[in-house]
């Protein structure tokens, strides 16, 4: 939920949101079609959709590029219950005494695929010499 004050962009302003990040490594003319389903899901109060150098990929966050006080936690989930994933709107809604954020990013792609060959994993017991 974003407060109602100045500062916020005035589409934002007081209303639960949900920001949709993009990032398309494919060929840049295919792009829109990959996301037309998306803009179709519920109305689009901002935009910032568009190609972007590699360099400038920080921004697709749209997160504050200043320093500034927050509390994180972070988890590595191998799925979302739609029961949990239902709750997170009434866990972080407008009658709490701050400012909540949830970020739920894919790690799909290259992420996604087992390595070939395989790597080990860190918890593996070490080969003994």
């Amino acid at each position: 939920m974003f407060p109602d004050v100045p500062g916020v962009p005035e589409p934002l302003r007081g209303r639960h949101v949900a920001q949709v990040v993009v990032a398309w490594a494919g060929r840049p003319n295919r792009g829109p079609a990959v996301v037309e389903p998306l803009r179709a899901a519920g109305p689009i109060l901002t935009q910032t959709l568009g190609e972007l150098p590699y360099a400038r990929s920080g921004e697709v966050y749209a997160e504050p590029d200043q320093p500034h006080g927050f509390r994180s936690r972070n988890l590595l989930l191998d799925g979302l219950d739609p029961t949990a994933t239902a709750r997170l709107t009434e866990m972080t809604g407008s009658e709490l005494p701050f400012t909540a954020v949830v970020g739920l990013r894919h790690l799909g792609g290259a992420l996604a695929r087992r390595p070939s060959p395989p790597t080990r994993s860190a918890t593996a017991t070490p080969p003994t010499h």
